[in-house]
């Protein structure tokens, strides 16, 4: 589900709800086939999400105009990577996306999205207590 052309976009929606405290939303943007661009998605997220898990992919290391949609987030944002980048090229090692982000989770495979979701719900719930 992965690769060099796809990039995985996870939006936390957290409801109000006791029995279903949170909606999530996948969103993949596929580049070879066209489909909306991930800045365009971000700010869509923007005005309902209360979080944002990203897997930027290559967009990580190449793409301000992904950092500027995420600097307009007024929410947590959590940066997953399936892979450890610091084992791999070392263009691969900087991230815009870090900058901005809350956490950064990388290496733990696709267990990272989990990680970084529960992670996402107790800073959008201490958020809210406070």
């Amino acid at each position: 589900m992965h690769g060099v052309a796809e990039a995985l976009f996870f939006a936390a929606c957290f409801g109000h709800h006791e029995r279903n405290p949170a909606e999530v939303e996948r969103f993949t943007s596929e580049l070879r086939k066209r489909t909306p661009m991930p800045f365009d998605w971000i700010h869509e997220a923007g005005g309902r999400a209360a979080g944002i898990v990203i897997n930027p992919a290559a967009f990580s290391h190449t793409s301000v105009a992904v950092l500027d949609a995420l600097n307009t987030c007024a929410f947590p944002i959590l940066e997953v990577h399936i892979s450890n980048i610091h084992k791999r090229e070392e263009f691969r090692h900087h991230s815009f996306v870090s900058g901005v982000a809350a956490g950064v989770i990388c290496g733990c495979g696709t267990h990272g999205y989990v990680l970084a979701i529960r992670h996402l719900a107790r800073l959008i719930l201490s958020s809210r207590s406070n």
